[in-house]
């Protein structure tokens, strides 16, 4: 097992020094590189940097707001245009690969949707709000590609997400055939970033690899699965499940294949027990639609015993996923 770790961690140098594998001194120095001492610091000035660049953005945009009516055409494009440049040249100077120049580069990023906004309320061309982020996504690409850092991925994300709803939203009606394959629509999105991502942290890459946003990503992901499947298990026992309206049922066994798979991929291909969590309190949920919608209880008994089997579901869960963990920290050592 020793031998398929690609990334070093604090539990592998333990699992490595009680099997005798490195001595005690080598284990020390093996952890005070992997969780030094004032690593607290590196985190806080992490934080701190995000939360100022994060308040500058937004006091640009406050900028423009407020002077909106004193402020030229020209003045307005042509501040924000210098404002990307400006970043993007700071970027390459103190290197992409760096902290600073990840942030500056997600900054010029996130000024090019300021750019495109102020430049949609100066030439009204009534393109749909969808537009906008639709472009912001394809103007950044590159950069997000080049760049190869997890905060320019995440903003990435959020804009070509937000494109892909609001086209859903203002291009077709509620009740159109394609609205029923919306959440199976981000699923298909998002999944392959996912997989991308645990593909590069078994390789030693880091970008789309950060703990945080695969986690981000696998959420989304497990949200909109379980739409369809709570979907078809409410109605299981309906007229729309028996005359297939709108192949309710494909979606649905769609949905349960993709939470099912990436439970098998998180359970014992990738193990990790907080991804495990989520797709089993996710399985939890619908395991008590099922048990709602198969057991036929009148209001009074619903309310008396609805409680009991909430708790016994999640106790079974929770069970189970004690159970888990110390498995997996077994295989582990």
């Amino acid at each position: 097992m020793l031998s398929e770790q690609n990334i070093a961690t604090p539990d592998w140098v333990e699992a490595c020094f009680r099997k005798g594998l490195i001595t005690e001194e080598q284990r020390n120095a093996a952890l005070d590189r992997l969780n030094p001492h004032d690593r607290w610091r590196l985190w806080i000035g992490r934080m701190l940097s995000a939360t100022g660049g994060s308040l500058i953005l937004a006091a640009i945009l406050y900028f423009y707001a407020f002077n909106w009516a004193v402020l030229t055409p020209l003045m307005k494009l042509g501040s924000v245009e210098l404002g990307i440049a400006l970043c993007l040249i700071a970027a390459l100077a103190l290197d992409v690969s760096k902290p600073a120049g990840q942030y500056l580069l997600t900054a010029a990023a996130f000024l090019v949707g300021v750019f495109l906004a102020v430049f949609g309320q100066i030439y009204q061309t009534g393109a749909d709000a969808y537009q906008l982020f639709v472009a912001w996504a394809i103007f950044i690409a590159g950069w997000t590609v080049v760049g190869r850092n997890a905060p320019l991925w995440a903003l990435w994300l959020v804009v070509a997400n937000t494109g892909l709803a609001m086209w859903l939203e203002q291009e077709f009606a509620w009740n159109d055939p394609l609205m029923h394959w919306a959440p199976m629509l981000f699923v298909g999105f998002n999944l392959p970033f996912l997989l991308t991502g645990e593909v590069l942290h078994r390789n030693g890459g880091q970008w789309l690899a950060a703990p945080w946003l695969r986690m981000a990503l696998l959420m989304v992901i497990t949200f909109s699965a379980s739409i369809p499947v709570a979907e078809w298990l409410l109605n299981f026992n309906s007229h729309y499940v028996r005359d297939s309206y709108e192949l309710l049922w494909l979606r649905g066994i769609i949905g349960a294949g993709v939470l099912g798979g990436l439970f098998y991929l998180y359970r014992f291909i990738i193990p990790r027990i907080r991804a495990v969590s989520l797709l089993v309190f996710a399985g939890a949920i619908h395991a008590l639609i099922l048990i709602f919608e198969l057991i036929p209880m009148r209001a009074e008994a619903a309310y008396l015993f609805g409680g009991f089997i909430i708790l016994g579901v999640f106790a079974v869960m929770m069970r189970y996923l004690r159970k888990t963990a110390k498995e997996m920290e077994a295989n582990h050592a």
